[in-house]
């Protein structure tokens, strides 16, 4: 990391004097106090920035693929935790229209996955291998068999 530059020291080094002469009788002169953080662009204003950046910046089909590929997969994440805690609200007990949305959500999740990891090969070549690709943690999305049914009552 490079030292600031003298000139801007002396800058808030002034800056700095005069907030503390007149923080007495206005504070809000010590708002130069307050960090100026700019808001990091969304996923999708990213994603938009890249695809320009790439308009901009012609090259192989499968770079100009890559934004759109990777995009694919944060979304394809944001439905495997949107499936998750949809499993974890149900709880134990589950009817079985539910346990057969939450199967055809998986069954279609699963898809999207498939889809995704064979297009990557496009994108890394021989780089992902049989051995990296992990299937979807089964046992959060386990459907749990009870004996008895939710509108069974206990005992009969």
């Amino acid at each position: 990391m490079r030292p600031p530059d003298p000139r801007q020291v002396q800058d808030w080094e002034a800056q700095e004097r005069l907030v503390q002469a007149r923080r007495l009788r206005d504070p809000t002169a010590m708002d130069i106090y307050e960090v100026q953080l700019q808001k990091a662009p969304t996923r999708k204003q990213q994603e938009l920035q890249l695809l320009a950046s790439q308009g901009r910046h012609p090259g192989l089909a499968r770079q100009r693929g890559a934004v759109t590929w990777l995009a694919e997969g944060l979304t394809i994440e944001e439905a495997q935790i949107t499936l998750q805690m949809d499993v974890r609200k149900l709880g134990r007990h589950w009817t079985d229209t539910q346990r057969s949305d939450i199967c055809r959500q998986r069954d279609t999740l699963q898809r999207d996955i498939d889809q995704w990891v064979d297009a990557g090969r496009t994108f890394l070549s021989n780089g992902l291998g049989d051995d990296d690709i992990q299937p979807m943690e089964l046992q959060l999305l386990t459907l749990q068999d009870d004996s008895q049914d939710e509108t069974d009552e206990p005992g009969e």
